[in-house]
């Protein structure tokens, strides 16, 4: 009598940072409320002042107002930061200004809008090893090369907003470094085989039951809003609307 293999369903596992109903709101519902406001700017340029200021008022400056909380909130806190909160504002002041007395305005924007665009990626790169460790870690992934591959498409978008050579960001003079087409179309190649490579590797996992869904669903989440925010959405303010309010509503309820 012979008896055949048992066969198992594929399985994945959650690795929630805390359950089903926190973490899709967390990744989807924070993506959706920032993709709304954006794409409402997008067909109807006239809501974009009243999205500006819904986004200052709500999320700008709770994330500002948080941000010092967590240094000036208790006296341990106060002592471990003395550094940065004694020697860095007058640093920034000093920096602020000589780029503005070399630069002016047009200078301000420009160091406002990469440094923005690297402060975001930064947050969401933090967040998502959050939910690695939820995962215990993935030892099937490489570390390394999920963060190039999350950097990938921030990447391929900036150069994407540089190429387009915007002459105005916020209703003011505005400039990026020029770059040449082809080394976008080159951002684009390598961002889309990482990409592709990523989501292969996640239905492999799936397979072997391995797969977070934590994890994925929040890496996902940043492929599309970068990808939205920096390519599909041809409007610069748009896109950085849509990116921004995303980084301060996820700061915020993190």
């Amino acid at each position: 009598m012979t008896t055949s293999p048992v066969t198992t369903a594929p399985r994945a596992v959650s690795a929630w940072l805390s359950g089903p109903r926190f973490d899709l709101g967390f990744i989807v519902g924070i993506a959706l409320l920032a993709t709304t406001m954006s794409l409402s700017t997008v067909y109807s340029p006239d809501l974009f002042w009243p999205m500006l200021t819904i986004h200052t008022w709500l999320f700008g400056y709770e994330h500002l107002v948080a941000t010092y909380t967590r240094l000036l909130g208790r006296p341990d806190d106060r002592k471990r930061f003395r550094g940065l909160l004694l020697l860095v504002p007058p640093f920034v002041l000093a920096f602020l200004f000589a780029v503005g007395f070399h630069y002016g305005l047009i200078g301000i924007y420009t160091l406002y809008f990469v440094g923005q665009w690297h402060h975001t990626v930064r947050q969401s790169w933090g967040l998502a090893q959050q939910y690695r460790r939820r995962a215990g870690g993935l030892p099937w992934d490489s570390p390394v090369l999920s963060q190039v591959t999350m950097w990938s498409v921030p990447i391929w978008g900036l150069l994407h907003r540089c190429a387009q050579a915007p002459s105005e960001f916020l209703f003011q003079p505005f400039w990026l470094p020029p770059v040449p087409g082809w080394l976008v179309t080159l951002s684009a190649a390598l961002s889309v085989a990482l990409w592709l490579s990523f989501f292969v590797t996640r239905l492999r996992a799936y397979w072997r039951g391995e797969l977070a869904i934590g994890h994925t669903l929040y890496m996902t989440s940043h492929l599309l809003v970068y990808l939205s925010g920096y390519l599909l959405i041809d409007e610069l303010c748009s896109g950085w609307l849509l990116v921004n309010v995303w980084h301060n509503v996820q700061y915020i309820v993190f």
